[in-house]
């Protein structure tokens, strides 16, 4: 779970809040919703996805650790919601709408986790839209700008300088 320790010591603990908050001080895209329903279209949809579909992504992922888990099972209560990923997708570029926002970098490392549990199942699913939206966030800049290995920060290292 990330934490960001902010300037005044308040601990922001959920991705969410560090996104908004991020966001708040510096969207040079644009990717807060800008009107009331957006914002709350959003929110329901990163609460859904933090949810039931955080759970069912779970326990398909790791069946093995839960008693009585069915991987399968649980993949295919999710498969509902990929399914209405795609038929949003159908309809704009991007789940948020014209270009990427707040909701497409919320909830596309959930989709990225279905491709890592099981690569050859997802591309075999009939959602062409998530599929082509979710290879372009892997081959984006942005994506291989975020997931640079660094080397293990350990105490006594100099802190890590970020820029904006």
């Amino acid at each position: 779970m990330p934490v960001l320790v902010l300037p005044d010591g308040e601990d922001l603990a959920e991705s969410l809040a560090i996104m908004e908050w991020t966001l708040g001080n510096h969207d040079p895209e644009g990717w807060l919703p800008t009107r009331e329903a957006a914002w709350r279209e959003t929110r329901d949809w990163i609460a859904a996805n933090d949810g039931d579909i955080r759970f069912h992504l779970d326990r398909y992922k790791y069946a093995c650790r839960a008693p009585g888990g069915e991987s399968e099972e649980h993949r295919s209560l999710a498969a509902a919601w990929l399914q209405s990923l795609d038929e949003r997708l159908a309809t704009q570029p991007f789940l948020a709408g014209v270009g990427p926002g707040l909701l497409d970098a919320a909830l596309a490392p959930f989709v990225r986790q279905f491709d890592f549990a099981d690569r050859e199942w997802l591309v075999e699913q009939p959602w062409q839209h998530l599929l082509a939206w979710h290879e372009a966030f892997l081959d984006s800049a942005c994506f291989a700008s975020v997931m640079a290995k660094h080397a293990v920060w350990a105490p006594g290292d100099a802190p890590v300088a970020c820029e904006w």
